[in-house]
């Protein structure tokens, strides 16, 4: 399996009959081999993780979409809802209820499980009331212990510099429930440097399994 980081929430996920594509927004798309069944997922209608281009840059694609997006179900749209499961075609799909907006997907395919978290974190905010950073703590968690005892094989997980210490929060609770063979940060947006800076220091410098992206179109074997 490869992933390729797109850029902020992109990813490019393949596998060997499989190609799934995660939150396009912006951005030079990876090249892949043109006879692999194309999957694009959004997981949530905000303008950061959903670029209406997809549907022109991969034709003959299924999409699997958040329902916020507003777009109408066809043959090759499917719609989806949080806290539900879904067969579609050659991929089991599980969303779990996003703190922001939309879902977060974890997928089954190959025997590989893969999850992209969307806007799916512990949204702590310094200069918020204490009310809303004990509900988003509170509802993350509760989300999170949907996952125990699961062994993922890729997570895209955000790591958001302009939460400040608190932008590594989400990720090491949801490894006290998952365990996670490897982790990519997302949500950074330009700020890539701002984002290595905390996979230097502690605690993120000790969890193994957290890649280290340095550029776009950056691929690991995985």
């Amino acid at each position: 399996m490869k992933a390729t980081y797109i850029f902020h929430s992109g990813f490019m996920i393949e596998l060997e009959n499989h190609v799934l594509v995660f939150d396009y927004y912006q951005k030079e798309l990876p090249p892949y081999p043109a006879n692999k069944k194309v999957y694009c997922f959004v997981t949530h209608f905000h303008q950061d993780h959903f670029n209406r281009d997809i549907f022109d840059l991969f034709p003959n694609a299924t999409f699997i979409l958040s329902k916020d997006t507003r777009i109408k179900e066809t043959d090759s749209i499917h719609i989806v809802k949080k806290n539900e499961a879904y067969k579609i075609e050659d991929l089991t799909i599980k969303t779990l209820r996003s703190t922001d907006a939309g879902v977060a997907f974890l997928v089954t395919v190959e025997d590989k499980v893969i999850y992209h978290a969307g806007d799916l974190n512990w949204w702590h905010w310094e200069g918020e009331p204490k009310n809303f950073n004990d509900n988003q703590a509170y509802n993350f968690k509760k989300e999170m212990a949907k996952l125990d005892g699961l062994t993922i094989d890729v997570a895209m997980l955000p790591l958001d510099p302009r939460q400040e210490e608190n932008a590594w929060w989400g990720i090491e609770e949801i490894l006290k429930h998952a365990q996670i063979k490897h982790i990519l940060p997302m949500h950074f947006g330009d700020a890539i440097e701002l984002m290595q800076d905390y996979l230097n220091e502690e605690p993120l410098k000790n969890y193994p399994q957290i890649r280290k992206i340095e550029h776009e179109n950056q691929s690991f074997e995985i």
